[in-house]
């Protein structure tokens, strides 16, 4: 394990767009470029495992509308993707982490209220 700041010989060049096709011919050349660069090692690609994401467009005014706030809506997405710390386990010397994560007929509950999918935001 590395302690200390990070080693300032590695970079770490990201692309992103909605072509994947122009997204993987650009990382063929970029790669090309860096292998022409004397003493380069380890070049590399994690193109086989892309960063997904996704965007929810909140309808502020149902949120407001059903008594909550943006900050309900937030904590309850962060709840639905990431889990929920509850505690620890202690597992010899390791202290192993308790995460509740919301199962999938509870996703639309935001701050303990029930809310059908299109009244406070969908994603898209």
């Amino acid at each position: 394990m590395f302690l200390g700041p990070s080693d300032p010989n590695i970079i770490q060049p990201q692309m992103r767009g909605p072509d994947t096709e122009i997204l993987s011919e650009t990382g063929k050349r970029i790669a090309a470029m860096m292998a022409d660069v004397p003493g380069t090692i380890d070049i590399w690609s994690d193109r086989e495992n892309p960063a997904t994401s996704l965007a929810f467009e909140v309808d502020q005014t149902a949120v407001r509308l059903a008594g909550l706030s943006s900050a309900d809506v937030a904590r309850s997405l962060a709840r639905y993707f990431s889990g929920r710390r509850v505690g620890e386990v202690r597992d010899g010397d390791d202290q192993v982490p308790i995460v509740v994560h919301i199962c999938c007929g509870f996703h639309y509950y935001l701050a303990g209220r029930a809310l059908g999918q299109t009244e406070a935001g969908q994603p898209y």
